[in-house]
């Protein structure tokens, strides 16, 4: 493929030479064609600049769309504040309307209290409480004049709920300021005394703006549903103040939530904004107006345009006249064969080259380049090939841990969780092969547990020794055992000290193999064998991995050896070998239960060693050990020669430090 791709760019490059000598031929004729390049090289600016166009097009509705996500975002920080707000607002309320001092205490020690606490609030402009008329008893900002509130919806919804109320948005009769303001019945003895209100102060929403650096101009306003100003920013805010854009509003349908498009208020146009705030009632609607200067709000586009549209043109021509000046031959020609090269190269054709001879000039660097470019490419493939197998090989290698540690858990015998290991190595790990060897003492050869694989055949001639003066001690299983440290080949066929399985090696397909030492209690007692069918399959990567694999399964074989060691002290005596006093206590309820469906009986016989206790103080525990043991091999010996005792393993144990139990089968007729 490469020659053909050579030849092809020759014969590209003959072309190019037999248009240079046309072009020599005649100046009206040369002129022409670069007359031609010249038009083609402005007809190819058009789609740019349409596409310039098209862009700035799309960064204004951005834009658009940017500003109403400001204001939606100021809408939710809002609402999130708000929501804040009124919650700790009810949590205060609650505990002021259980105060000794809010009703009883009179109205100095009322207002007093209530200062102290807007003291430590700013957030509020006034606390105060009311009796049942709406009478304001106390308040935390002096009171210059009697004040009823009987008509304001937070009251009346106190009263009707006899619970936490929120009210509209209005300008506090107290504190001449908008607010929002909640209130909680004040209960006494069972019934409701009065009312106490906290009025939230509306400006702490509009404080989120500053926040967002808001271009220069900006404007931020809330209104209520009459359009009228709670809080704005910048400030300050002039109370009754309706909004700069009341009457553009109040064209839109009733219904409309939301709206962004562009206003012209007082001579100037603005980017609109403007929103519904979440949760806002019937009646109690608040309403948020985000504008920005569109010479702002589209400065970004419009200058992405303009200098867009400069650098097109700067482009152009410098193109026209790089074009007419350098023709077909300077340039025409080498940019085609590099544009090929470019298209082979996107087309997956890696091996694909220019050809061209190394030069001087912005030309001969684009070459070079583009050759460069064209060898890391296919080195960067190449490396991305190799990692992505690599990754592959170690997702399966966690894979592979992942399941063993899971049969763990689940499996209680040393060799069926041998086995899994394999079965799960080859399955989920893709080894082709693997195996696990058990060293046996005074052996010289590893008794294989459990094997999983396309290569058992290979297993069942093959013999693995532990010791170092045999050649079949000399693989990797052999030095992981005596070096207590994995050991690999990744090439075993070619590999001098895996000689004596060559030939074995080769007709398994087994390419790689690597080696890890199995540990129960600190010592190595087997090895687990993984091999693959490709060379070099082993790096430090999948190493450290398999070690952990092969720590896991040592963790799992501790964990069954400890329970098997367990479950013998629970049930055997260590001295004598016999069962102990919970084992037989055991075995003869099911005895008894036996002896009962078969109708037959059962007899039990305690012996107690006379005189054991001057034996162990005369001559010392070991010789009453001695005597202990000896006397539990007679009775085991007695046992096997009486069928009136049943089992061995059933009928006798030691139930005491110097007491046996025996079980003794009666049959069907007491004699």
């Amino acid at each position: 493929m490469v020659v053909a791709h050579r030849s092809v760019l020759v014969a590209q490059r003959t072309t190019g030479v037999d248009g240079g000598r046309t072009q020599r031929d005649g100046r009206g004729r040369g002129q022409g064609l670069r007359l031609r390049l010249i038009l083609l090289v402005l007809l190819a600016f058009l789609p740019p600049v349409s596409l310039i166009l098209y862009n700035a097009h799309q960064e204004r509705l951005h834009t658009i769309a940017e500003s109403q996500q400001r204001a939606q975002q100021l809408v939710r920080q809002i609402s999130d504040v708000k929501s804040r707000t009124l919650h700790s607002l009810h949590a205060l309320l609650t505990v002021l309307a259980e105060s000794p001092d809010v009703l009883d205490g009179g109205a100095g020690r009322c207002a007093d209290l209530l200062r102290r606490v807007l003291a430590v609030e700013p957030d509020l402009a006034n606390l105060g409480v009311t009796d049942l008329h709406g009478n304001v008893l106390c308040s935390a900002e002096p009171l210059t004049h009697s004040v009823n509130v009987a008509d304001r919806a937070y009251f009346r919804r106190a009263l009707a709920r006899h619970d936490f109320a929120v009210g509209t948005y209005e300008v506090g009769r107290i504190s001449d300021v908008p607010v929002l303001v909640g209130a909680h019945p004040v209960p006494v003895v069972g019934r409701t005394r009065g009312v106490v209100f906290a009025a939230m102060k509306l400006d702490r929403l509009t404080s989120m703006p500053r926040d967002m650096r808001l271009p220069a101009g900006s404007y931020f306003a809330l209104h209520d549903s009459q359009h009228r100003i709670l809080a704005r920013y910048p400030g300050p805010l002039d109370l009754g103040e309706r909004s700069p854009v009341t009457n553009f509003l109040m064209s839109l349908p009733r219904a409309t939530k939301h709206y962004t498009g562009v206003v012209r208020v007082q001579g100037r146009r603005y980017l609109m904004a403007f929103t519904m705030l979440p949760g806002s009632e019937s009646g109690n609607k608040l309403h948020a107006v985000l504008m920005i200067p569109t010479n702002e709000a589209f400065a970004y586009a419009d200058g992405l345009t303009y200098r867009s549209l400069g650098l097109l043109a700067i482009a152009s021509i410098a193109v026209v006249l790089l074009a007419w000046s350098g023709g077909e031959i300077l340039v025409l020609r080498p940019v085609r064969r590099l544009k090929d090269v470019a298209g082979l190269l996107a087309a997956g054709r890696l091996d694909a080259r220019s050809g061209l001879q190394p030069s001087s000039g912005e030309i001969g660097e684009l070459t070079q380049a583009v050759d460069a470019m064209a060898d890391a490419l296919a080195k960067r493939d190449q490396e991305n090939q190799e990692q992505s197998r690599r990754i592959e090989r170690l997702n399966r290698t966690y894979h592979v841990l992942s399941a063993i540690n899971g049969a763990i858990i689940r499996i209680r015998d040393r060799d069926e969780l041998l086995r899994e290991a394999c079965r799960i190595a080859v399955e989920e790990g893709d080894f082709t092969f693997a195996w696990v060897g058990l060293v046996e003492p005074e052996q010289q050869w590893l008794k294989v547990i459990g094997h999983a694989g396309s290569a058992a055949e290979f297993i069942k001639n093959v013999h693995v020794s532990h010791r170092d003066d045999l050649p079949e001690g000399h693989g990797t299983a052999g030095r992981a055992l005596r070096t207590g440290a994995y050991a690999c080949s990744n090439d075993v066929v070619n590999d001098p000290a895996q000689e004596a399985w060559h030939e074995d090696f080769r007709k398994a397909g087994i390419r790689s193999i690597a080696s890890f030492p199995l540990y129960l209690q600190e010592r190595v007692v087997g090895v687990l064998v993984l091999n693959t069918s490709e060379i070099g399959f082993f790096d430090s990567e999948e190493i450290r991995l398999l070690e952990e694999v092969a720590a896991d399964t040592s963790l799992g074989l501790e964990h069954i050896e400890r329970e098997n060691h367990l479950s013998y002290l629970n049930n055997w005596d260590v001295l004598t070998g016999l069962p102990n006093r919970t084992l037989l206590c055991d075995r003869l309820d099911q005895a008894i239960e036996r002896a009962g469906r078969q109708e037959e009986y059962l007899g039990a016989l305690v012996i107690d060693l006379a005189n054991f206790a001057e034996i162990n103080d005369v001559m010392g525990r070991h010789v009453g050990d001695h005597v202990l043991k000896e006397f539990a091999t007679r009775l085991e010996r007695l046992a096997h020669q009486n069928e009136m005792f049943g089992n061995l393993n059933v009928g006798i144990g030691r139930i005491g430090s110097h007491a046996f139990g025996v079980l003794l089968n009666l049959g069907k007729a007491l004699e």
